[in-house]
């Protein structure tokens, strides 16, 4: 599993609800189904695919997305969504891979 985090000190709900947006569109773009949970503290999103699994956490300082893929092992899906976190936030870290 790879681990990638972008940390700030404010991630506004506008910027969450916008990257949520774009995650829901591409999802439904390509028909991948996917589950969406909403709490007042922050958003998971759990897509699960021939691929792998995929797991994108949202809240008010972070976003951690965990993968069973990374930028070099060709997963669509993984990509998608850390190119938009690189887009809309700017920097991503690898935290953990194993």
């Amino acid at each position: 599993m790879y681990g990638f985090i972008h940390q700030k000190k404010l991630i506004t709900s506008e910027m969450q609800s916008q990257f949520i947006s774009i995650i829901h569109r591409e999802l439904t773009m390509y028909n991948i189904p996917y589950n969406l949970t909403t709490t007042s503290s922050a958003s998971f999103i759990h897509i699960s695919t021939y691929e792998g699994l995929l797991c994108v956490t949202v809240n008010r300082k972070q976003i951690l997305v965990w993968s069973q893929h990374d930028f070099e092992t060709g997963c669509l899906l993984t990509d998608l969504v850390l190119n938009h976190v690189l887009t809309i936030f700017g920097e991503l870290y690898t935290v953990i891979e194993q």
